[in-house]
C-alpha cells in the first residue's frame, strides 16, 4: 500500500510514483514524449509551462523508474461529491505490467469521492471494468471546445 504522505515520492508495488503536483519540471519533456507515444500530437508542439501548471492546479501521480516517466494518471476532483479521471497514460513499454492499474487505483484512494467518473476509448472498456467502472448507458460523453478565433 501507498505512504500517506501525498506530497512526495512514495512507492506502490514495487515501484516509485510521485503526485503531479509535485513533478519536477525537468520531467516535463518526458512527459510530452509519453504522450506523443499515445498519439496526442507531437511532443515539441507541448507549451511545458502549461502543462506543469495544469498538473499543479489538478490531481494526479506519476509513475517513475530510475528518474524515467512510465506514466500518469490525471483527473479532478471536488472532494466531496465527484471526481474525473480525465486520463491513464502509459509508454508501451510498460504497457500490460500493471502501471495503469496502479496509477488508477491510486487516482481512485486520493480523489476523496465515491463516484468517479471517465471516459474510455473504444477497446478500453475492459480496463476500467477491472476496476470497478460501469458502463452508463444514460450519460453520453459531450464535449465543448472555443473557437480559433476567439
Amino acid at each position: 500500500m501507498a505512504d500517506c504522505d501525498v506530497g512526495r515520492r512514495f512507492t506502490l508495488d514495487g515501484r516509485q510514483y510521485l503526485a503531479l503536483a509535485d513533478l519536477p519540471p525537468h520531467y516535463l519533456p518526458q512527459v510530452a514524449e509519453l504522450y506523443a507515444s499515445q498519439g496526442w500530437g507531437e511532443a515539441r508542439s507541448f507549451d511545458l509551462q502549461a502543462m506543469g501548471r495544469a498538473f499543479r492546479g489538478g490531481l494526479g501521480i506519476c509513475a517513475l523508474d530510475n528518474d524515467r516517466v512510465l506514466g500518469l494518471a490525471r483527473g479532478f476532483s471536488d472532494g466531496w461529491q465527484a471526481a474525473w479521471l480525465a486520463e491513464i497514460i502509459v509508454h508501451p513499454d510498460w504497457a500490460g505490467l500493471g502501471v495503469g492499474q496502479a496509477l488508477a487505483r491510486e487516482f481512485m484512494r486520493r480523489c476523496g469521492t465515491d463516484t468517479i467518473y471517465c471516459e474510455a476509448l473504444s477497446g478500453r472498456e475492459l480496463f476500467f471494468e477491472r476496476l470497478g467502472f460501469k458502463v452508463r448507458h444514460r450519460l453520453t460523453a459531450m464535449a465543448w471546445r472555443a473557437p480559433l478565433d476567439c
